[in-house]
């Protein structure tokens, strides 16, 4: 979103050769992230990232070679699917939540089907885990209020209760 991306360029890439091994690395996802941005800039960006090939942390060598490898598919024109890998390897973003993943797993290895592969397909989205714990909580609240009620019990784990649902549904 700025009007001379190859400025920015320059800054990064002296990061990339002056500072530590996690600064290198993170030099190195946004050399590769302008690089998409801006298809003008990819050649130039490449060569930078071969010049840090030979990095001596292991870490900033499998960066550089996974984002040189993608960028030399866009160059090369199979820029669809480089286009897609290069999204997927960018997004920080998971199709579900890190506290329905925790729960989840708590609940597997306390279950009777360790056995079983656990599923992450089966877990919510952030949004819909949240809706969810938000919706015990007001039941918890609804309880606290009513001491004694009959057939008041305790609301179950968020992911006890997307389960729940799931099985509901099916």
């Amino acid at each position: 979103s700025t009007g001379l991306p190859s400025k920015y360029v320059r800054f990064i890439y002296n990061r990339m050769i002056l500072e530590n091994a996690v600064v290198r690395a993170a030099a190195v996802d946004t050399l590769a992230k302008i690089a998409m941005k801006c298809p003008t800039l990819r050649r130039d960006v490449l060569i930078l990232l071969q010049f840090g090939a030979n990095d001596n942390d292991d870490e900033v060598r499998d960066r550089i070679l996974l984002y040189s490898s993608v960028l030399r598919q866009c160059q090369e024109g199979k820029k669809e699917e480089a286009n897609l890998g290069f999204q997927s390897l960018m997004s920080v973003e998971l199709p579900f939540s890190v506290d329905a993943l925790y729960d989840g797993l708590l609940e597997h290895v306390q279950s009777e089907a360790k056995d079983q592969i656990f599923d992450v397909v089966n877990l919510p989205t952030a949004e819909a885990y949240k809706a969810t714990a938000e919706a015990q909580a007001a039941l918890v609240v609804d309880t606290k209020k009513k001491p004694g009620a009959p057939g008041a019990k305790a609301a179950p784990t968020p992911a006890a209760a997307q389960k729940e649902a799931q099985q509901a549904a099916a």
